[in-house]
C-alpha cells in the first residue's frame, strides 16, 4: 500500500503528541521518508490534533524540515492529506 503512496503528500499520526504531513519519498522496512515535512507538536499549542489535521487539508501548514525519516514502529495511522474530510 505505502508504494501507492510514494509522490502523494501524507499524514503520518503517531500515538505521542507529534504528527508528520509531507511528502512520501521512499520507505523501507525501518523507515519512512518524506520530504517538505511540517513536523508538529500538539502539546506545544493549543489545537488538538484534529484541528491541525483540518487546517493541513485546508492548506493552511507550514514546512518546517526538508526531510525526515520517521521509524515505522512509531506509525499508528497513514493517510493521504487528500483524504482528511473537511467540517
Amino acid at each position: 500500500m505505502l508504494q501507492q503512496l510514494i509522490g502523494h503528500t501524507i499524514v503520518i499520526d503517531t500515538p505521542y503528541s507529534i504528527q508528520y504531513i509531507g511528502k512520501l519519498v521512499r520507505f523501507n522496512n525501518e523507515f519512512i521518508e518524506l520530504h517538505e515535512v511540517d513536523v508538529h507538536d500538539a502539546s506545544t499549542t493549543k489545537n488538538t490534533k484534529e484541528q491541525y489535521l483540518m487546517e493541513a487539508a485546508r492548506g493552511i501548514n507550514n514546512n518546517n524540515r526538508k526531510a525526515v525519516l520517521v521509524k515505522q514502529s512509531t506509525v499508528i495511522s497513514l493517510s493521504r492529506l487528500d483524504d482528511i474530510l473537511v467540517f
